[in-house]
């Protein structure tokens, strides 16, 4: 469909150009002068419309290589787009965002800048990652993360999923299920997962961590905030 949309922009240009030619040899006006000023208005509006060029040259090297076609998901890094696309016309591509707000994004632009192509293969990792308290059953966390996988009909056994510890900070780990899922159905399956994953933590009383900030008196001792005795002086305003 992309191509189509192209190919179609493309030839009502050459015939409107042509119709032009026509439309000049029937009124009889000799071509031969002609050509010289059209050759040097071609040079003028050449020169002053590059980024036209440009954009045209670009659509047609997206055509060609096929980074992306109608319907993939797809982010432009550099412009900070992403959508769905939905056209490829002469100058620009035009995308739908999620918020059904249609972008329209120079083809220049695109080519020049990264692509993220999130549709491009059939299967896409779901990544949830948890911060535990150190105090907290790393086990027991895997274990429930691997089981909700694995209990999902939708995602894939192979590859197969996994659960992985994938960082350790001053008081919190971080425990990360990876497994795949058909790229289609990517965000039905992780809207579903999260909601599980919050009942399961719920039911088997698993406390997120949750970073420490550590206060200090003069003497480099910590402050423990609850037992901070705080009286109000004469003006009303409050004193530790």
């Amino acid at each position: 469909r992309t191509v189509k949309t192209f190919a179609i922009n493309t030839t009502k240009v050459i015939l409107y150009i042509l119709l032009f030619f026509i439309f000049i040899s029937i009124l009889g006006i000799k071509l031969d002068g002609f050509s010289t000023i059209l050759s040097s208005a071609i040079l003028a509006v050449g020169l002053s419309l590059q980024d036209v060029v440009g954009n045209f040259a670009s659509g047609i090297i997206i055509l060609s290589s096929k980074p992306f076609v109608s319907g993939d998901y797809v982010v432009f890094v550099g412009q900070n787009v992403e959508g769905t696309i939905i056209d490829v016309n002469l100058l620009t591509t035009v995308l739908e965002t999620v918020d059904e707000q249609k972008v329209i994004v120079p083809n220049k632009n695109i080519t020049n800048n990264n692509i993220i192509n999130y549709s491009a293969n059939p299967i896409r990792r779901l990544v949830i990652n948890l911060g535990i308290n150190l105090d907290g059953d790393k086990e027991k966390v895997k274990e429930i993360l691997l089981k909700l996988a694995k209990d999902d009909k939708r995602v894939l056994l192979d590859p197969e999923p996994k659960v992985v510890m994938t960082g350790v900070s001053e008081n919190i780990f971080t425990v990360s299920l990876r497994c795949y899922v058909p790229t289609e159905i990517y965000w039905d399956v992780i809207y579903d997962v999260n909601e599980k994953l919050f009942d399961l933590l719920v039911k088997e009383k698993i406390v997120l961590g949750v970073k420490k900030l550590s206060i200090l008196n003069d003497q480099n001792k910590e402050i423990e905030l609850d037992k901070v005795e705080v009286k109000t002086n004469t003006r009303g305003r409050r004193n530790a």
